[in-house]
């Protein structure tokens, strides 16, 4: 496969942000070869069950420099400021899928790691994709309660992803101002939190003559699981030590929701 997009993100502190570059004649579009196998069964009456692997190298991969001030504009030779490097990625996925009588259930599972190399960053030495989760666990289930009702739940489990936490906080004075300094060690050497969420609606169907109509009511993270989308270090509001501490900012709390839809 041959992409001629490039995604930059920022997997530091603060919010992480995306930028796409195109490629040019000193940027390479990126390549990947690809290697994958599938084994699908029915090992009981109605269950089905899929088992796969995966393989993948990544080839002129770019990304920030440390440190780089990054904008495309004219006379600016943005393109030094993205180093070059490769990367790998493999897992195995596993599912699983049962109905008895009007209950449905799936389960999936996922063991995958992804990994980059860039000669310029992080000493040459290979380090998590920002996006490296390394367990995946998925669990849904359908329960018809009459023929134009029924109950869907999902729970969703994942390995928190990896970002560049610094090593030491350093305050300096500058023209009377406190500037801080964060320095850092190894790029993505901390994970956040792991991340889970339950969700759960109810469908209700009708059909007409003329069409047909479905209302869903649920919610979306029923517990309220506050998953961190990405961690800041912000001064201690305490006298107590340290002076700086990891935040994490959680975005999506339980959220009710509601839908209409009809076809004719």
């Amino acid at each position: 496969m041959n992409q001629f997009l490039h995604l930059l993100t920022n997997a530091g502190i603060g919010l992480p942000n995306d930028v796409w570059v195109p490629s040019t004649s000193r940027i390479p579009p990126q390549e990947s070869d690809q290697f994958s196998a599938e084994l699908k069964t029915k090992p009981l009456k109605n269950t089905k069950f899929t088992i796969s692997g995966y393989y993948k190298n990544l080839y002129h991969l770019r990304t920030f420099r440390d440190g780089a001030l990054f904008g495309i504009r004219e006379g600016a030779d943005w393109e030094a400021e993205l180093p070059e490097g490769q990367g790998r990625a493999y897992g195995v996925e596993a599912s699983l899928e049962k109905q008895i009588g009007k209950y449905s259930g799936w389960i999936n599972y996922t063991w995958a790691k992804s990994e980059r190399t860039y000669e310029q960053l992080n000493e040459g030495n290979t380090f998590f994709a920002n996006l490296d989760r390394r367990h995946n666990l998925n669990f849904s289930s359908l329960l018809n309660l009459r023929d134009n009702i029924e109950l869907a739940v999902t729970w969703t489990y994942g390995t928190g992803t990896p970002y560049t936490a610094p090593t030491s906080i350093l305050e300096v004075i500058v023209d009377d101002k406190v500037e801080t300094n964060f320095l850092f060690g190894e790029r993505n050497n901390v994970r956040l939190p792991d991340y889970h969420r339950l969700d759960f609606g109810v469908n209700f169907f009708n059909d007409y003559g003329w069409g047909k109509q479905k209302i869903t009511i649920g919610a979306y993270n029923i517990y309220n699981r506050k998953n961190p989308f990405y961690v800041d270090f912000v001064r201690n509001r305490t006298d107590s030590n340290p002076l700086y501490v990891a935040e994490a900012v959680s975005i999506f709390p339980i959220v009710p929701n509601f839908s209409y839809s009809l076809s004719f």
